[in-house]
């Protein structure tokens, strides 16, 4: 939990102070090691500059009374983006995933890396809002505990508000 906070707190610092803001994203979909399938808990998100910081907060928060970790987080950044209309941008954001899943005790740890592409429309007046479409592809120990593909991805809804 320690490392969280403190890995949580330098992409904060690194983060310029310009374009960024708090909010939350949902999502929907799954991996093939079984992940997460069907709508999963909003992340809680932070924007800077281009890069987006998502930490799966209500995850590890609801399950610690079941005495067990899920500790996931995100990292994305704009690497193209397209005016698609009057107020609303085409963005691609490659970036990476990390989950671990554990018990209290870490007698059993699960782990997933994955490499993704967020990929949709963003609108920014006031607060900002958006839609994407996001494939995954990486490693996972989660499903057998031996490691092998992990692939999938989800459709995820945006939600920030700007400083």
């Amino acid at each position: 939990m320690k490392k969280l906070v403190v890995l949580l707190g330098l992409a904060l610092a690194a983060s310029a102070p310009a374009h960024a803001g708090f909010g939350m994203t949902a999502a929907m979909g799954s991996t093939n090691d079984g992940a997460a399938l069907g709508i999963l808990a909003p992340t809680l998100d932070y924007r800077a500059s281009g890069i987006l910081v998502q930490v799966h907060l209500l995850d590890l928060i609801g399950e610690l009374p079941n005495k067990n970790l899920d500790i996931g987080l995100d990292v994305s950044g704009i690497a193209l983006k397209r005016k698609i209309g009057p107020d609303v941008e085409g963005v691609f954001m490659p970036g990476g995933s990390v989950t671990i899943h554990s018990d209290t005790g870490f007698d059993s740890v699960g782990w997933q890396v994955l490499a993704q592409t967020r990929m949709g429309a963003e609108i920014k007046q006031g607060m900002g809002f958006g839609v994407y479409v996001v494939p995954v592809i990486g490693a996972s120990n989660l499903l057998t505990g031996d490691v092998g593909l992990a692939y999938g991805g989800t459709l995820q809804v945006s939600a920030w508000f700007k400083k």
